[in-house]
């Protein structure tokens, strides 16, 4: 810090300066570097890289500069490579949501398809219901994002029309006016190819998962021969995020272009 100061510099890069610490060093070391009362940072342009999602949710959604008066003010853009072209998003304090409040919206959201409602109650219920295992509601999204007419439980036993009523009727508080029937519909394998011409790379994502679920050991082979595209592909489907808030996939999906061209390759050599 001193160094950049005594050169006077008009841009200081910060590349991933905090990622390393522990929580109360990263709070201490931002708040020394842009201290208003001692020999700092403060208001001059600073550019800090950082592939933490931590400081863009306190400094932004979190306002931690303003909290604690600090005077530099804060923006932060997503960047991304985009076959040798550098692009930026900004990102707002409206942008983040809490994952069970985003999980909700996009399951209730009529302008949403099918597959990314169910997808996304699926997830809501992993982190609102304690145990899964004995809601009637989670089989029944199981066998629909499997594609099933017959429905069975974990255990390959049919479910009873009671059984089915009661998951129906806690989805239709997310997803009214549908009967199981309906949303299967929506779920063929036609949909969900259709899903996946789209530009948005969470939707092609979710709809790659989906079809692969439906034919025994595409999962495993996607996980040998692209292992990290195959573990962003897992993400679009469950709960894996350490933060309790997050950015709205559907705008901000950070997923590496040639995991997405890998995951497209993929389901169109096995599944065309």
């Amino acid at each position: 810090m001193f160094e950049a100061l005594s050169d006077k510099a008009d841009l200081i890069v910060l590349d991933d300066p905090i990622s390393a610490f522990d929580e109360n060093k990263k709070f201490a070391i931002i708040r020394r570097l842009f201290d208003n009362q001692k020999a700092s940072f403060r208001d001059k342009t600073v550019l800090m890289l950082t592939h933490d999602m931590q400081p863009i949710i306190d400094y932004v959604h979190g306002k931690f500069f303003v909290r604690y008066g600090l005077t530099t003010r804060v923006s932060a853009v997503l960047i991304q490579n985009d076959k040798g072209v550098i692009q930026e998003q900004e990102i707002k304090d409206s942008d983040f949501m809490n994952v069970v409040t985003l999980t909700e919206t996009m399951a209730k959201d009529i302008s949403e398809s099918i597959p990314v409602r169910i997808v996304n109650l699926r997830k809501h219920i992993e982190i609102t219901e304690g145990d899964i295992s004995t809601l009637p509601a989670y089989d029944i999204l199981s066998n629909l994002i499997h594609g099933r007419t017959n429905l069975f439980d974990k255990s390959g036993n049919p479910l009873t029309d009671q059984y089915k009523s009661s998951g129906m009727e806690f989805i239709r508080q997310f997803i009214p006016n549908h009967s199981y029937e309906d949303l299967l519909g929506e779920m063929s394998d036609d949909k969900l190819k259709s899903l996946m011409t789209t530009t948005n790379y969470y939707y092609k994502t979710i709809a790659a998962r989906l079809l692969l679920e439906r034919k025994e050991g595409l999962l495993q082979q996607l996980r040998k021969e692209f292992p990290a595209a195959c573990k962003f592909l897992n993400e679009s489907n469950h709960i894996e995020n350490d933060y309790v808030f997050q950015l709205d996939p559907r705008k901000f999906y950070s997923a590496p272009k040639n995991f997405i061209s890998e995951i497209e390759s993929f389901v169109s050599a096995r599944l065309s």
